[in-house]
Parts: structure tokens; C-alpha cells; sequence
């Protein structure tokens, strides 16, 4: 069988994109993927050694004259579905996904549609009729779409991930792959003011390459104090993590839920239809995470947020996950 997955725009639809194609090649699947040539998903894939080709994609307003060539662009990758003969398509989300989903349909090729949180985004919303099947994260997206167009399956992780064993006792900052100016911030002044250092953790810190500067250079070296503009090995932060500050993206989410990770979690208060809320309030439902919104008094919420899952405390060596089927294997069985 040979498969097409496209994703593209933030790690949150890529890695679970990288995930599933990592599985479905260990099922003999040949896989290949799509994107953009200048945004993150090249490096990421490429990163990973995955076979990827990549389009000249563009959103409104992102490349002077960019966006009125994306037709072209459509055509060029039904061209290339055609050519290269795949069995289907999946689409992992972000923009560059809607003219994935579109030339599958001209090819008539089977098209199978990643939604990583609750409130389905506007791509797959659009692409939902023209699915084979929607796999969803969380079982509150079900009734979001016509009965059984969509399966609960979870959110697929890498199994490089689902094998680590968390046995530090590290408190990680997850802003997201493009970082959180907000979080950084607030953290920063509860560094300076010793309440992190307190807190008796080990502080593994990642900023975003935008906050990197800011951060590192606000702040002065002490012990267990480590900071990150970026880690594209994440089973090495894992494996030293207790709990987590994080955002509400629906593949950081998974990934802690995976790892039995407590955390805080702060939504992104200006994500579309504020999905990273709504996929909060599902996580707090299940136990083991605290809700912390932006706005007045965040920096005080988020310092007694912490002082409550400090003391809730956590200690490692629970053992890899075997007992449920991954949502990988869900999908993969769903597809094959």
C-alpha cells in the first residue's frame, strides 16, 4: 500500500503526521508526505529522514501574489498523486491540508482526515464530506460530524516517545513549537522572584526561538536551571519530566496523556474557535491537569496552580503503555 500524508504549520499536525507514517512503514506501507517548501514541515520531516515533497503553498497575505497561485499549485499535486499512483491520502491538518484533500478528490483517491482537538478546525470541516473517515482525538469531537463519518481513535505518538520511562522529577515549560510570549513572561518573573527554585525541581525550559533571547538572557545560571529555544528530542526532556507546564495543543496534550504526565495547562487564548480551551477543559475532566487562562491574576493563578500539583507530586518509573492498542493502530487498522 502506498500512502500520502500531508501536514504542515506547527508541530501539533506534523508529529502526529510523522507518527502514523512511522507505524503504517513498520506495517509495510509505503509512505511518503507533503507540505510547503518554506514553512516547518520540511525541516521536520526531512529532519526524520521521511520521504517528502514539498509545494509552494501560500495563506493570504503570507507572499505578495503568493496565495492566487495556490490553484496552480492544487493542480500540481493532483498531477503528482496521479503520477506516483498513492492509495490514499491523510491529512494531519494546517492549512497546506485543504489542497491535499482536494486533489485526493480530483484523483479519487480514499482521503482519511486527522482532527487532533475537540472543536474540529475549519479544514476538516470543509474536507469532512469528502472523507472515508475523520479520526478524532478526543470523543467530545463525535458529534461535530455526520454519523459514523468519524472514529475516536486518539492522537497518534511517536513510539520513540511511548517508550520512554518519565523518572525524573523535572517540572518542563511546553509552549508550543512557535513558544508562548505570555507563559515566558510570567515564568521569568517567578524565576527571578525564587518561587520556581522553591518549588525543589529540576526546571527544563523551553522557550520557542522567538523567547529564547529574552528568557536566557533575563535570567541568571543556577543549578537545575536548563533552557531550550527548541528540542527536537523530546523522549530527553520526557524522561526527566514530573510535571509539565504546557499549552493546550491537542499533540502536546497526547503526548503527556501518553507519558502519564500531570500538568498545567494554559490554552492559547487567541487560537481559532479557542479549541486549545476547549481541549483543556477535556484534559481537566480526566483527572491529573489544571486549567490556568490568561488574563488578570495569571501569574498568581499559574504560582498556586503549581504549588497544587507540587504537592501533589509525582514519582517515575511506571512502565511503557502495552495494554491498550495506540492510536496509530487504531487508524492503521481503520485504513488497511
Amino acid at each position: 500500500m502506498k500512502v500520502l500524508l500531508a501536514a504542515g504549520g506547527t508541530g501539533g499536525h506534523i508529529y502526529p503526521a510523522l507518527a502514523l507514517g512511522q507505524f503504517l512503514a513498520g506495517r509495510g506501507a509505503r509512505v511518503s508526505f507533503g507540505g510547503t517548501n518554506h514553512r516547518m514541515e520540511r525541516e521536520l520531516f526531512e529532519r526524520e529522514g521521511a520521504d517528502y515533497r514539498g509545494f509552494e503553498i501560500y495563506r493570504p497575505g503570507e507572499k505578495i501574489g503568493g496565495f492566487f497561485k495556490n490553484p496552480l499549485t492544487l493542480f500540481s499535486i493532483s498531477n503528482w498523486i496521479r503520477k506516483e499512483a498513492f492509495d490514499c491520502v491523510v491529512c494531519a491538518g494546517g492549512y497546506v491540508s485543504f489542497y491535499f484533500g482536494l486533489a485526493a478528490a480530483f484523483q479519487r483517491k480514499p482521503l482519511y482526515l486527522l482532527e487532533q482537538n475537540v472543536i474540529p478546525g475549519r479544514v476538516t470541516r470543509l474536507l469532512a464530506p469528502l472523507a472515508e473517515k475523520v479520526f478524532v482525538s478526543f470523543p467530545e469531537s463525535l458529534s461535530g460530524f455526520a454519523p459514523g463519518k468519524a472514529l475516536w481513535t486518539g492522537n497518534p505518538v511517536r513510539a520513540s516517545l511511548l517508550k520512554i520511562i518519565p523518572e525524573g522529577e523535572g517540572l518542563a515549560v511546553l509552549g508550543g513549537s512557535l513558544g508562548s510570549r505570555r507563559l515566558n513572561e510570567a515564568l521569568v518573573r517567578l524565576e527571578k522572584s525564587g518561587f520556581l527554585e522553591k518549588l525543589g525541581r529540576p526546571l527544563l525550559w523551553i522557550t520557542g526561538e522567538r523567547d529564547f533571547e529574552m528568557v536566557s538572557s533575563a535570567l541568571e545560571e543556577r543549578p537545575g536551571l536548563r533552557i531550550f529555544s527548541y528540542c527536537h528530542h523530546m523522549e530527553e526532556i520526557f524522561a526527566e519530566t514530573a510535571l509539565a507546564v504546557s499549552r493546550a495543543g491537542a499533540t502536546a496534550l497526547a503526548e503527556l496523556e501518553a507519558l502519564e504526565i500531570p500538568g498545567i495547562l494554559v490554552p492559547y487564548p487567541h487560537a481559532k474557535d479557542d479549541h486549545q480551551r476547549a481541549n483543556a477543559r477535556a484534559m481537566e475532566k480526566k483527572g491529573g491537569y489544571i486549567m490556568v487562562e490568561e488574563g488578570d491574576g495569571f501569574e498568581e493563578r499559574l504560582e498556586e496552580a503549581l504549588i497544587k500539583m507540587n504537592k501533589a507530586g509525582k514519582t517515575g518509573g511506571r512502565e511503557p503503555l502495552h495494554k491498550n492498542k495506540s492510536a496509530a493502530e487504531r487508524i492503521a487498522e481503520a485504513m488497511l
